[in-house]
């Protein structure tokens, strides 16, 4: 649309998946126009730190770039070693993360005005309706503009901007957004602690199940969001799961094909979403879909690696 390149970064699976910076550094040039950063992330269901979030917005003051943060998933969060069922209420959710559980979800632009002041960027934070409220069909959102202390986004006009692309772009019905201040405002509180109790259980779920399955690594624990993303041994699968492979496909695209057509169950691989040897699968479904799809993968396994 504006003739602008995207640039992916690597993360660290063994790592919380967090941003590799020295991969961030080289991906970064005086054309960058702006940091990108999803937390919770989608399809990884990690949950930075206070503390990554803060080495991130370094790196892009450093840089004299905005921050985009997409944060759709915002208070979705769980720790699947502790024994509540979420963060907890979202009044006084917000901390600077020192004190905070495991898996506290984190603002940026709280982090960047708690711990940077005027040493931070400006940032665009992104959040919907869609996963919290479970409406994804609605296509209701928006976008909060934090300025730094040179006010870089009001001199830019990035207001006026943003307001004059939603004239000419397509938006949710008059419907939708007159509804949405009173969705965020009387949705109680019971409602998000359920959602996220039903979200973490089927998250544990399937890394218990992931760890019965031959083949499988379950290298990061879930901790927002609702997907689940194990390794494919990629060697262990070598010449068992049939056909030839001209065209070279990666393992997790040869996996999950096989998956589907021999067991009819629907992984996307993660050499989609820049992880190859990755497949993901989506921990919201309830709990007999989960177990069926389990006992398919488990089987699958099992067979294609004699066992």
């Amino acid at each position: 649309f504006v003739g602008a390149e995207a640039r992916g970064y690597q993360l660290n699976p063994s790592a919380s998946w967090e941003a590799r910076m020295e991969d961030l550094e080289k991906q970064c040039d005086a054309k960058t126009a702006c940091l990108l950063v999803c937390n919770p992330g989608n399809p990884t269901s990690h949950a930075y730190s206070a503390d990554h979030l803060e080495q991130l917005l370094k790196f892009a003051y450093r840089k004299r770039i905005p921050v985009v943060a997409d944060e759709v998933y915002a208070h979705m969060t769980f720790d699947l070693e502790g024994e509540g069922e979420g963060e907890g209420a979202d009044n006084g959710a917000h901390s600077n993360g020192k004190a905070a559980g495991k898996a506290r979800f984190q603002y940026m632009a709280e982090v960047a005005f708690e711990r940077l002041g005027r040493e931070r960027p400006p940032i665009l934070s992104c959040s919907a309706l869609s996963k919290r409220f479970l409406v994804p069909g609605w296509r209701l959102g928006w976008l909060s503009l934090y300025d730094d202390a040179f006010e870089s986004l009001k001199q830019a006009g990035v207001k006026e901007g943003v307001a004059a692309l939603c004239q000419i772009g397509m938006t949710p019905s008059s419907i939708t957004q007159a509804a949405a201040p009173a969705i965020l405002a009387n949705t109680p509180d019971q409602y998000h602690a359920d959602l996220r109790a039903t979200i973490k259980r089927g998250a544990k779920y399937c890394v218990e199940r992931c760890r019965q399955c031959p083949g499988l690594d379950c290298v990061y624990e879930p901790q927002g969001a609702m997907y689940f993303m194990p390794r494919v041994d990629a060697k262990a699968f070598a010449g068992k799961l049939g056909g030839e492979n001209p065209k070279g496909e990666s393992a997790d695209i040869v996996w999950t094909k096989a998956l589907l057509a021999e067991r009819n169950v629907f992984m996307l691989p993660g050499t989609l979403f820049g992880a190859p040897d990755f497949a993901r699968i989506v921990t919201a479904a309830p709990r007999e879909v989960l177990c069926e799809a389990w006992d398919r993968i488990e089987s699958f396994c099992r067979e294609k690696l004699g066992q």
